[in-house]
């Protein structure tokens, strides 16, 4: 009876035979990767630069929260500021409101020339002086404004500027009276700035 052989399809053989190194040996693709090689000192280096730049992170960092906290406090500052301004708007508003309830009055009967009453005759004198003054400037301005514009024509500026002229020496007259003997009764009753403002 013959025997027939073991078949071998289907092996693979565990190990790769290189003939020139020998039996065994294991080819370059299947070489072990080196390993970097990297002395302590460079390791402790390394690590020390990476401290270095997270302390400066850190400092840097405090001092932005402190930057934060002063601007925070600023404006808790700011704000507290703004309430009492806003108090102080709300009670003058109930203030006025009061009063316009105390003394309300149609429209019809306001007087716009009795809106101010003065204490006394000085400053009665020096209101009606003011006014006058201020609309003779204001007439003044409306010549010039026409003549530059065209509307009236030069002689008719010219008669209204000489028709004019016969108010002005007695409002400065009654001017300079007030700025020399009067303002001292005045400023009994106006601070001195008040005073010369309402004077230029």
């Amino acid at each position: 009876m013959s025997q027939t052989p073991p078949s071998t399809s289907g092996m693979q053989p565990t190990t790769s035979m290189n003939p020139v190194h020998g039996a065994g040996a294991f080819s370059p693709s299947t070489s072990i990767p080196q390993i970097p090689s990297t002395s302590p000192y460079d390791m402790r280096k390394g690590k020390e630069m990476e401290m270095d730049k997270l302390a400066n992170t850190q400092g840097l960092l405090r001092q932005r929260e402190q930057i934060c906290k002063k601007g925070l406090q600023e404006l808790s500052h700011e704000k507290e500021a703004l309430e009492q301004q806003l108090q102080t708007v709300l009670t003058n508003t109930d203030v006025l409101e009061t009063w316009l309830k105390d003394n309300k009055k149609n429209d019809t009967d306001v007087d716009i020339d009795n809106a101010f009453e003065p204490c006394d005759a000085l400053s009665k004198q020096l209101l009606e002086c003011t006014s006058a003054e201020l609309a003779i400037e204001d007439v003044l301005y409306s010549l010039d404004k026409a003549v530059q514009e065209g509307v009236i024509p030069v002689d008719i500026y010219l008669k209204q500027i000489a028709a004019g002229g016969k108010v002005f020496p007695n409002a400065w007259r009654i001017r300079n009276a007030l700025s020399t003997e009067s303002r001292c009764f005045l400023c009994a009753d106006f601070s001195a700035f008040s005073f010369r403002q309402m004077l230029r």
